[in-house]
């Protein structure tokens, strides 16, 4: 008896019948947009936070890169990291990482994309299409 009284208070009721009857009453949309911008800060604020915390913490101060990475299955990958001067290619799978061989010579790392790549791109379809006209 006392579990059912105690679950019949925790139900959300509503204060009035006013607030029941119209959900759009400016008080009510007030209260939702307050809600909605709560949950927005606090998504921002930890997006923020996860990103200061994954350039300090995760850096590994500059020893540790990684220089390739390639998808070879859905959860599989292989990684060519460089560590103190010496290239090892990794395998890595859920559950597993394995070092698969150590590189005699180091691969040269790729060419980072040009800045403004996909604006370049953009820019010459369009000159391209106009062009045509």
């Amino acid at each position: 008896m006392r579990a059912r009284i105690l679950v019949l208070l925790a139900l959300p009721l509503p204060a009035t019948a006013a607030e029941a009857a119209d959900p759009l009453a400016p008080q009510q949309l007030a209260r939702i947009l307050a809600g909605l911008v709560l949950v927005v800060l606090v998504i921002a604020a930890t997006a923020w936070g996860l990103r200061r915390l994954g350039r300090v913490g995760l850096g590994g101060g500059g020893v540790l890169r990684v220089v390739a990475a390639l998808p070879v299955g859905a959860r599989e990958r292989l990684l060519l990291v460089e560590v103190g001067g010496e290239q090892i290619l990794i395998g890595v799978a859920p559950g597993r990482i394995q070092r698969l061989h150590t590189l005699a010579e180091p691969v040269a790392a790729p060419a980072p994309a040009a800045p403004g790549g996909f604006a370049a791109r953009l820019r010459e379809a369009l000159g391209a299409r106009e062009a045509g006209r």
